[in-house]
């Protein structure tokens, strides 16, 4: 089995309430990070995001 990125939520927490603010589906999390729009990790903030994963064969 293989596992691949399904969606990644960017987004914060208020009042322990999840508010997603950017929803990345799995073709644009690596495929666009080259050109600064996919999933960032970035080194000097702290940020959130959420994950989906799914499997397949």
């Amino acid at each position: 089995m293989r596992v691949a990125i399904d969606a990644v939520d960017e987004g914060t927490f208020k009042d322990e309430l999840w508010l997603p603010e950017r929803r990345l589906n799995g073709d644009e999390t690596h495929a666009s990070t080259w050109s600064g729009t996919g999933l960032k990790l970035p080194d000097k903030k702290v940020s959130i995001q959420k994950i989906s994963l799914y499997k397949y064969k």
